[in-house]
């Protein structure tokens, strides 16, 4: 799924709307009309089942801040610097795993960052992440 900054749009929506004359993703940071993809909080809204989309800003609402030791597959790793309703200057990341022989952070993210502009498999270091200022948060509603 391409990066498409304030979408959430799902596989179906995407290839509807590419159907129907639409363009891949934008990379900018205002909205573009007929444009399809999904940004960072958009991935995690919809991994989430959630019935909207919310922002980087606004997710924390939804959580329970913890421990990195304590991440789980579905939490998320979450930076806002302005917490404004458009999450500028923000990023959020979903957590999958420990590497267990690099003990690197394996995360799924919608990123414009590395050369990437789709929604992609990462590796990060924990000392990156927490020197950046992410948070890490576990979603309330989550089982299992």
């Amino acid at each position: 799924m391409p990066y498409c900054w304030g979408k959430w749009d799902t596989p179906t929506q995407f290839q509807n709307g590419l159907a129907s004359g639409g363009r891949v993703g934008n990379i900018g940071s205002t909205y573009l009309w007929n444009t399809y993809g999904c940004d960072c909080s958009g991935f995690v809204s919809r991994c989430w089942n959630l019935d909207q989309k919310y922002y980087t800003g606004s997710l924390p609402s939804l959580c329970t801040q913890i421990n990195y030791t304590q991440l789980q597959k579905g939490d998320i790793l979450n930076y806002n610097d302005t917490y404004t309703s458009d999450g500028d200057s923000s990023h959020v990341i979903l957590f999958e795993k420990v590497d267990s022989s690099t003990g690197y952070y394996v995360c799924y993210e919608a990123t414009t960052m590395n050369s990437y502009d789709r929604i992609s498999h990462t590796s990060r270091t924990s000392t990156s992440l927490s020197s950046a200022g992410y948070v890490a948060l576990k979603y309330n509603n989550i089982t299992g």
